[in-house]
């Protein structure tokens, strides 16, 4: 793909994935960048800058890649030529960047609002005294993670100082990757992927946890979070005792608190990764990201040793089935949903990030580590991800940082304090040798946890008893039939993935909802298994225009 210019090409499956959850908001909003801000202590003119700048575009040609829309209402790829596309910089005070980073990158807006042969990033130099003491820099989520955006700075200080970068030909290139993904062996591994997925959701419990919402004056959304260098010392105690990754014995330690707390003998993880396992995916700056589910299987009160064994046995069996077109992933959902009654959508997320730092896990200075658990911080807000909850590892130089965010409505904000307090006293327990040949019901009782009754699984909420309206039965019938060409007839009663409607398919299908005076559908219409009939009861009419 080195060289390449000039071609077209479809998303790779992390661009379609990000661009799926953009969708349903308003053309015009926009959202926070992948941001970094990189200091440098050369100081280097701003004419040095520009030029490391314009190697890394012609380097990597996502910093030249657009998203425009195609007739069927998705995104393609449009490479540019080195040097076609104007490399997005500007310049302002030091001090006004330092005041307000996030305001003077701004925000992106999807694919095919505003610029739409525009570049997905942009980088604004803080200048002071003609130098450039920093850089911000903004990527859009659209094409790269936050492992793409740390991979840059690498190469941009490294190119800064004279020194070789990585060539072209040995990166991976979101065309290339495209193109791949959809070839025999892609195609292979995505459906090895989307099986595994369907035996985890087949086997995924309801809820974990149910709470009332939180109390009139108090915020929905709480961060609780904890950090020492103790914590990171005890937790690579237990990673070498155990023999497995400091992120695995972080997740044995949460699973096993979550498993004795609800009572639950499976316990549903969704671990977020960057699937970056090569040295050429580390080099590359383009999106990555997939999701890992997983289901940790921890009935008949094993061994905590055994429990350690599982939890990376099946993290690596996640990892290695992440990978997957979107669409596909979102009506395996449906179809899971559909037989089981619940979505069987994992509302605790797992996320392990190691920072750039000096090397963790060695006691502190002075002497052997002590058994001090660590405070637990809070911050609150009134905004945030309904029925979400994201529990974060993150290596702080000398520190482990454990964090909880969850909407209170689904973890009460008490029992978020009190799952990190028992997360952390089970790291430090399980830097005890001896912790090992202890029974996962002993272990608990050693660290004061306290074990609930698990609540039944709840069935999603149903749009009730709306009154038909014929014509808008008609508008989606027909509408649905527009889009999906093949499909002979539609039964109301079905819903959007059983009556045979692909998720790929759905701005066209609310174009011609548009092109018969009809609005109104959503992720939900589309997303879980509620009738179509449901959704016709739901939509709304409007004046007959092109559909977004």
């Amino acid at each position: 793909m080195a060289g390449t210019t000039g071609r077209e090409g479809p998303l790779t499956w992390y661009q379609e994935a990000v661009w799926w959850s953009q969708y349903w908001n308003p053309p015009d909003e926009t959202y926070p960048p992948m941001a970094d801000v990189w200091y440098l202590p050369e100081r280097p003119p701003a004419e040095a800058v520009h030029a490391v700048f314009a190697e890394l575009a012609a380097r990597h040609e996502v910093l030249r890649t657009s998203l425009p829309l195609g007739e069927d209402g998705l995104p393609h790829q449009r490479l540019h030529a080195p040097g076609a596309m104007p490399v997005p910089l500007r310049s302002v005070p030091l001090g006004e960047l330092r005041e307000d980073v996030a305001g003077v990158l701004g925000g992106f807006r999807r694919p095919g609002a505003g610029d739409p042969d525009g570049p997905r990033w942009r980088a604004v130099l803080g200048v002071k005294e003609g130098r450039v003491p920093a850089v911000a820099f903004a990527g859009d989520r659209s094409v790269m993670d936050g492992g793409a955006v740390a991979g840059l700075r690498h190469q941009f200080l490294t190119a800064l100082r004279g020194r070789r970068g990585v060539p072209p030909g040995a990166l991976v290139q979101p065309l290339a990757r495209a193109d791949h993904e959809r070839s025999a062996a892609g195609r292979a591994k995505a459906d090895a992927a989307l099986g595994r997925l369907a035996d985890v959701f087949g086997r995924a419990p309801g809820p974990l946890f149910t709470g009332p919402p939180a109390p009139p004056g108090t915020p929905r959304y709480v961060e609780a979070s904890t950090r020492s260098p103790e914590l990171a010392a005890r937790a690579a105690q237990a990673a070498r005792i155990h023999r497995v990754t400091l992120p695995s014995i972080v997740l044995a330690a949460f699973s096993s608190v979550l498993a004795l707390r609800t009572g639950r003998s499976v316990v549903p993880i969704r671990s977020l990764c960057a699937n970056r396992t090569t040295g050429a995916e580390r080099a590359s700056v383009l999106g990555l990201y997939q999701p890992a589910y997983l289901v940790l299987d921890l009935s008949g009160d094993p061994l905590m040793s055994d429990v350690v064994r599982r939890t990376w046995r099946e993290s690596l069996s996640a990892y290695a089935h992440s990978e997957y077109p979107p669409d596909e992933f979102r009506e395996t959902v449906v179809r899971a949903a559909r037989g089981r009654g619940f979505v069987p959508e994992f509302q605790l997320d797992y996320d392990f990030l190691p920072a750039p730092g000096p090397a963790t896990g060695r006691p502190p200075a002075g002497g052997a580590v002590e058994n001090a658990e660590p405070p637990v911080e809070h911050a609150g807000s009134d905004q945030g991800r309904p029925d979400y909850a994201l529990f974060q590892a993150r290596v702080l130089g000398e520190e482990l940082m454990l964090a909880l965010d969850a909407d209170t409505a689904l973890v009460p904000r008490a029992e978020i304090d009190r799952l990190l307090s028992w997360t952390v006293r089970a790291l430090f327990r399980l830097a005890d040798a001896s912790a090992g040949a202890m029974r996962c019901g002993e272990f608990g009782a050693a660290i004061g946890l306290e074990p609930k009754a698990a609540e039944g699984a709840q069935e999603p909420p149903v749009a009730a008893g709306a009154a038909a309206d014929p014509a808008a039965e008609r508008a989606l019938r027909e509408a649905f039939l527009t889009a999906h060409r093949g499909v002979g007839d539609v039964d109301l009663r079905d819903d959007y993935v059983a009556a045979g409607g692909r998720l790929r398919r759905v701005p066209r299908t609310v174009r011609a909802l548009a092109g018969h005076g009809f609005g109104g559908l959503r992720a939900e219409h589309v997303e879980t298994p509620v009738s179509l009939r449901t959704v016709a009861a739901a939509l709304r009419r409007e004046p007959c225009e092109a559909g977004r």
